[in-house]
């Protein structure tokens, strides 16, 4: 679940509305949202230890890596002395929004409300929408700041484990490290195929 986006700025109702989003989506019992410490271990080998707040194409990318269908991203909206609650469950691979819903809190007195009404009409729409994409597969478990030379490290180890391809593997370990040049996983990998 990526951080709610505040068109106004207003990080502090934002913050807010994420925690008790996530709260409360916690409660499905067809989907898992993933927890605080498992982000920060994938920020990590993302090499963005430092990020603060998980936008929803960091959050993309964090699910393409780690192979979950599907993530969620959502803004909050004041209005009329009120805010517009709104949320989209996309599908990792293709960016497809699934589904979109929203939500009115007349007041800030009735926004715990509109969240709990939104996380519970998400987290419905959820369980038939997963039901129709397929997992993807995790990429590789190593630290590298680039998306594209992680999956390239990825093909490298499954052409050589699966394919039995050290030639081809041996060159995509290459293009990762042309891509990053402090993949030291992939530095490693080429001494290997070498």
């Amino acid at each position: 679940i990526a951080d709610f986006h505040s068109p106004a700025g207003d990080t502090a109702i934002a913050a807010l509305v994420t925690e008790a989003f996530r709260i409360d989506f916690a409660r499905s019992t067809l989907v898992r949202a993933v927890d605080p410490v498992t982000i920060r271990e994938s920020l990590r080998r993302m090499d963005r230890a430092d990020v603060r707040r998980l936008d929803a194409e960091l959050a993309r990318e964090m699910a393409i890596r780690e192979g979950y269908p599907a993530y969620v991203a959502g803004d909050v909206t004041p209005a009329a002395g009120g805010y517009v609650l709104s949320a989209r469950l996309y599908a990792t691979e293709s960016g497809e929004v699934l589904a979109a819903l929203r939500e009115t809190a007349r007041a800030a007195d009735d926004l715990i409300e509109s969240i709990d009404r939104l996380s519970r009409a998400l987290r419905e729409r959820t369980g038939e929408s997963v039901r129709v994409i397929r997992r993807g597969e995790p990429l590789a478990q190593v630290t590298t700041s680039s998306l594209e030379a992680l999956q390239k490290y990825t093909r490298a180890q499954r052409a050589s484990s699966w394919d039995g391809n050290p030639t081809e593997a041996l060159q995509l370990m290459r293009e990762a490290v042309a891509l990053d040049s402090a993949f030291a996983a992939a530095h490693y990998g080429i001494s290997i195929y070498l």
